[in-house]
Protein backbone atom coordinates (compact mmCIF):
# COMPACT_ATOMS: atom_id res chain seq x y z
CA UNK A 1 0.00 0.00 0.00
CA UNK A 2 1.33 3.21 -0.80
CA UNK A 3 0.65 4.42 2.62
CA UNK A 4 3.72 2.67 3.52
CA UNK A 5 5.41 6.02 3.93
CA UNK A 6 3.92 6.58 7.27
CA UNK A 7 5.67 5.26 9.61
CA UNK A 8 3.77 4.36 12.86
CA UNK A 9 2.23 1.99 15.79
CA UNK A 10 -1.15 0.72 16.31
CA UNK A 11 -1.99 -0.31 19.63
CA UNK A 12 -4.46 -0.40 21.69
CA UNK A 13 -5.78 -1.47 25.57
CA UNK A 14 -6.92 -4.97 24.24
CA UNK A 15 -4.26 -7.14 24.22
CA UNK A 16 -5.58 -9.63 22.19
CA UNK A 17 -5.86 -7.28 19.08
CA UNK A 18 -2.81 -5.29 19.10
CA UNK A 19 -1.59 -5.11 16.14
CA UNK A 20 -4.09 -7.75 14.96
CA UNK A 21 -4.58 -8.29 11.34
CA UNK A 22 -8.82 -7.47 11.78
CA UNK A 23 -7.93 -4.14 14.05
CA UNK A 24 -5.10 -2.99 11.06
CA UNK A 25 -8.60 -3.80 8.45
CA UNK A 26 -11.11 -2.24 10.72
CA UNK A 27 -8.51 1.42 11.00
CA UNK A 28 -7.14 1.33 7.80
CA UNK A 29 -9.73 3.16 5.94
CA UNK A 30 -9.40 5.69 8.53
CA UNK A 31 -5.69 5.92 8.66
CA UNK A 32 -5.75 6.35 4.86
CA UNK A 33 -8.09 9.41 5.23
CA UNK A 34 -5.91 11.22 8.15
CA UNK A 35 -3.28 11.05 5.76
CA UNK A 36 -4.48 12.26 3.14
CA UNK A 37 -5.78 15.31 5.00
CA UNK A 38 -2.42 15.92 6.43
CA UNK A 39 -1.06 15.82 3.05
CA UNK A 40 -2.94 18.27 2.10
CA UNK A 41 -2.55 20.66 4.82
CA UNK A 42 0.77 20.26 3.47
CA UNK A 43 0.53 21.73 0.18
CA UNK A 44 -0.72 24.43 1.22
CA UNK A 45 2.98 25.49 2.50
CA UNK A 46 4.65 25.27 -1.23
CA UNK A 47 8.48 25.21 -0.32
CA UNK A 48 7.42 22.49 2.85
CA UNK A 49 5.48 20.18 0.32
CA UNK A 50 8.26 20.58 -2.53
CA UNK A 51 10.15 18.85 0.34
CA UNK A 52 7.99 16.32 1.39
CA UNK A 53 6.87 15.56 -2.75
CA UNK A 54 10.87 15.01 -2.97
CA UNK A 55 11.06 12.11 -0.48
CA UNK A 56 7.42 10.66 -1.29
CA UNK A 57 6.60 11.56 -4.40
CA UNK A 58 6.92 7.81 -5.72
CA UNK A 59 4.52 6.30 -3.33
CA UNK A 60 2.01 8.99 -4.10
CA UNK A 61 2.08 8.12 -7.61
CA UNK A 62 2.18 4.71 -7.00
CA UNK A 63 -1.54 5.02 -4.47
CA UNK A 64 -2.94 6.56 -7.54
CA UNK A 65 -2.26 3.47 -9.92
CA UNK A 66 -3.14 1.33 -6.59
CA UNK A 67 -5.73 3.05 -4.76
CA UNK A 68 -8.95 3.42 -6.54
CA UNK A 69 -11.13 4.88 -3.16
CA UNK A 70 -8.73 7.90 -3.07
CA UNK A 71 -7.63 8.45 -6.56
CA UNK A 72 -8.67 11.35 -7.08
CA UNK A 73 -7.58 13.30 -3.74
CA UNK A 74 -4.48 11.84 -4.21
CA UNK A 75 -3.82 12.81 -8.12
CA UNK A 76 -4.37 16.21 -6.53
CA UNK A 77 -1.36 15.74 -4.47
CA UNK A 78 0.98 14.61 -7.24
CA UNK A 79 2.92 17.23 -8.90
CA UNK A 80 4.77 17.80 -12.76
CA UNK A 81 7.83 19.13 -13.83
CA UNK A 82 7.21 21.05 -16.92
CA UNK A 83 9.58 22.21 -20.01
CA UNK A 84 9.71 25.61 -17.82
CA UNK A 85 11.54 24.70 -15.46
CA UNK A 86 12.86 21.51 -14.29
CA UNK A 87 13.79 22.90 -10.64
CA UNK A 88 9.56 24.10 -9.87
CA UNK A 89 6.73 20.95 -9.79
CA UNK A 90 3.18 21.95 -10.38
CA UNK A 91 -0.02 20.47 -10.08
CA UNK A 92 -2.22 19.49 -12.84
CA UNK A 93 -4.47 22.45 -12.46
CA UNK A 94 -1.72 24.66 -12.32
CA UNK A 95 -0.66 23.42 -14.93
CA UNK A 96 -3.69 23.92 -16.91
CA UNK A 97 -4.22 27.24 -15.81
CA UNK A 98 -0.82 28.72 -17.18
CA UNK A 99 -1.44 27.07 -20.49
CA UNK A 100 -1.86 29.06 -23.14
CA UNK A 101 -5.50 29.49 -24.76
CA UNK A 102 -4.56 27.93 -27.97
CA UNK A 103 -2.67 24.76 -26.72
CA UNK A 104 -5.20 21.41 -26.75
CA UNK A 105 -3.62 18.72 -25.87
CA UNK A 106 -0.73 18.11 -22.90
CA UNK A 107 2.18 15.85 -23.61
CA UNK A 108 3.33 14.21 -20.85
CA UNK A 109 6.91 11.79 -20.48
CA UNK A 110 7.82 8.81 -17.73
CA UNK A 111 11.23 8.88 -15.56
CA UNK A 112 13.09 10.59 -13.07
CA UNK A 113 14.80 12.38 -15.91
CA UNK A 114 12.75 12.32 -18.88
CA UNK A 115 14.36 9.67 -20.57
CA UNK A 116 13.92 7.16 -17.74
CA UNK A 117 10.94 5.16 -16.85
CA UNK A 118 7.69 4.92 -15.03
CA UNK A 119 6.55 6.65 -12.09
CA UNK A 120 7.61 10.45 -13.07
Amino acid sequence: MFVTLIPGVVTCDYPKFDQSLELLKLISPDLVQNCLELFDDITKDKEKYKIFYELFESNLKLGVLEDTTNRNQLSNLVRYRTSDSEEKIYSLTEYVSRMPRNQVYIYYTNGDAAEEGPLT
